[in-house]
């Protein structure tokens, strides 16, 4: 069942994160925001459980919510490079 799941949402899931990681980029300094975007990208990496995706997404939710701005945009660049590898593993998990 998961593997339908991923078949089906993996494009899905790969441009709602960009998005979101997009979104918490341009924020300039409102953490409430990154945080809430986080979070949500976490939870839908770990429905799909791509494990890394949602660990790191978790990271950054948590520094958001402690006002730590650098580190947060940090644990998002490596986030983003998780996606990236996502998206080039084609229809296999890259996790």
């Amino acid at each position: 069942m998961l593997d339908e799941l991923r078949a089906r949402f993996k494009q899905r899931f790969i441009e709602t994160a960009r998005a979101r990681i997009a979104r918490t980029r341009s924020v300039d300094g409102d953490m409430g925001t990154a945080a809430s975007e986080m979070h949500g990208l976490a939870g839908e990496a770990a429905l799909l459980e791509y494990a890394e995706c949602a660990k790191l997404a978790r990271a950054a939710e948590g520094h958001a919510r402690a006002g730590e701005g650098r580190k947060c945009k940090e644990v998002v660049d490596d986030l983003e490079a998780a996606v990236d590898g996502l998206a080039e593993s084609g229809g296999r998990s890259a996790e």
